[in-house]
């Protein structure tokens, strides 16, 4: 009997590895390109089955991935990429994603996530570029932090500094009071602040710059992400029209109508945003359609 017992256990602990590694290697999708590219370090022509955690690399050709769920992702040339279950980490190069359908995109630690489409470019190991193509796309991160709401047709480069949990904040936009609160959405990075400290009263209804702290343990009033502690309030010349505080989640209006005087930067959870320039072309492909897009 006791042995008839060890077999029985023995066999189901066989059954329980087998299920175990069947799940870790389950395929997420299929790879292709019109010609050679890289998984795991493996040459492959054409078509290959993707797995939770493989490595994707692509030289002369792009190559394209259609994962469970109807995420369609498109590595550019000269790119390299990790794909998972619900995310890619891209490590060079560009990616186009399409239909994201929950699918995430992370480089230089920084979460990606496009409504539905989003095309991401790393310049080396110091900046992203991040292009919303087809719907919202919203970028926090690695800790959560949200550091910008991009409407569709944006594009915004994004530059990690090196810095610790206490990081700066500068934010540019219209500071305005609503119910007892101080609320400013950045210009460049289209998200909402409640801004706490002193000096406010007189320069709400103007574009400001504000430097401070963000305040990581405090909620923030209804339709601001984070509160912030201004150190210092910098008024630009001219009064600015309410931009409407959106409710919680939902991103502002640009409503402002003065300006300051230089271009302006923010700076959110120890990363430098700014609009996107110009910049090199890179190749990738929509649909079966092959096509370059000059950026």
């Amino acid at each position: 009997m006791v042995r008839f017992t060890l077999y029985a256990l023995c066999l189901l602990l066989a059954a329980g590895t087998l299920s175990f590694n069947y799940a870790s290697t389950a395929s997420i999708g299929m790879a292709n390109a019109t010609g050679s590219f890289q998984l795991d370090r493996a040459t492959v022509t054409g078509n290959a089955t993707v797995f939770d955690g493989t490595l994707v690399e692509t030289k002369t050709v792009p190559s394209s991935l259609s994962l469970d769920g109807g995420a369609q992702v498109q590595l550019g040339t000269a790119s390299r990429g990790k794909v998972y279950r619900g995310r890619l980490v891209l490590e060079q190069g560009q990616t186009r994603v399409r239909r994201a359908s929950g699918l995430r995109v992370e480089a230089l630690n920084l979460r990606i996530v496009p409504e539905s489409g989003a095309l991401v470019t790393l310049g080396g190991d110091e900046r992203v570029r991040v292009e919303a193509t087809s719907g919202a796309v919203r970028v926090t991160s690695s800790e959560g932090v949200l550091l910008a709401n991009l409407a569709s047709g944006a594009a915004l480069d994004f530059q990690p500094q090196a810095a610790g949990a206490a990081a700066p904040v500068t934010v540019t936009g219209c500071l305005v009071q609503k119910n007892g609160h101080f609320f400013l959405t950045d210009s460049t990075a289209n998200v909402t602040f409640e801004v706490r400290g002193t000096g406010l009263q007189e320069a709400a209804g103007h574009s400001v710059e504000i430097t401070g702290a963000s305040l990581r343990d405090e909620s923030p009033a209804a339709g601001a992400s984070s509160v912030i502690r201004a150190a210092k309030v910098v008024r630009g010349s001219g009064s600015c029209s309410d931009p409407a505080v959106p409710v919680a989640g939902k991103p502002g209006k640009k409503n402002s109508t003065a300006k300051m005087s230089r271009t302006t930067k923010a700076l959110i959870g120890g990363v430098v945003i700014a609009g996107a320039a110009a910049g090199a072309a890179v190749t990738v492909s929509d649909d079966s359609e092959e096509k370059t897009i000059s950026r």
